[in-house]
């Protein structure tokens, strides 16, 4: 398994476009977005019930995992349910696809039928509701746009109006996105890569001399409405 190595930024609405700007001339767009270059992605969030990944989230533990339900552009054909794991900046995601009916019943509470499927990843999450008590906690919904370079398996997304919700029960209505949980105009940039960082990918960003940060959508969601 590759721990992939993620950097990431705050950015302003002003620099959003003329990053994307100079991205679209240099790197492969994502071949899965919308007309417009953009796609809609909805996360779930699961935890136990000491709130141990909201916590760790919000601490910024060197080491910490959570679970979450994924869906993009609101196409309940497409669910991956997927745990992130990281360390220090290096991330992990084992993950497997559900049904919607699956997905719906792992979000009422019902975990059972994991028991009947065989992939490993699942019979983890299944011990982890059946001994943690985990459960939905937190929806994040927002627009992104991702390009990619294959030197070094390079990723860079922007996330632009970030959303937080509390009512779990309603992941698949489309008219429920949420609050904004970041500041007027800003989104989150993120630089995703294997082995190395080819130089020309940050000279292209331009971001050098901003600080970098932890800040997780989950705990700034959580933050928020816990």
């Amino acid at each position: 398994m590759i721990w992939r190595q993620e950097l990431k930024y705050v950015i302003s609405g002003a620099d959003r476009v003329q990053i994307l700007h100079r991205l679209q001339n240099a790197m492969t767009p994502d071949p899965f977005a919308l007309a417009d270059g953009t796609y809609r992605v909805r996360t779930l969030y699961f935890d136990d019930l000491f709130d141990s990944a909201m916590y760790d989230s919000l601490s910024g533990a060197s080491e910490r995992a959570k679970y979450r339900l994924r869906m993009y552009n609101f196409d309940p054909g497409f669910l991956r349910l997927e745990e992130k794991r990281k360390r220090f900046n290096g991330g992990v995601k084992p993950s497997a696809l559900l049904s919607r009916e699956e997905a719906e019943r792992l979000i009422a509470g019902d975990a059972g039928f994991l028991a009947g499927r065989n992939e490993p990843f699942l019979q983890t999450v299944y011990a982890e509701a059946k001994s943690g008590g985990m459960t939905p906690r937190l929806i994040t919904d927002y627009t992104r746009v991702s390009f990619c370079a294959e030197g070094g398996d390079v990723r860079v997304t922007v996330d632009s109006d970030v959303r937080a919700s509390r009512r779990t029960d309603a992941f698949f209505d489309r008219s429920d996105a949420g609050v904004p949980i970041l500041a007027s105009g800003l989104c989150v940039l993120e630089i995703k890569y294997n082995e190395y960082l080819p130089a020309y990918v940050p000279a292209l960003i331009g971001l050098k001399d901003r600080p970098r940060t932890a800040m997780s959508k989950f705990a700034a969601g959580g933050g928020l409405l816990y």
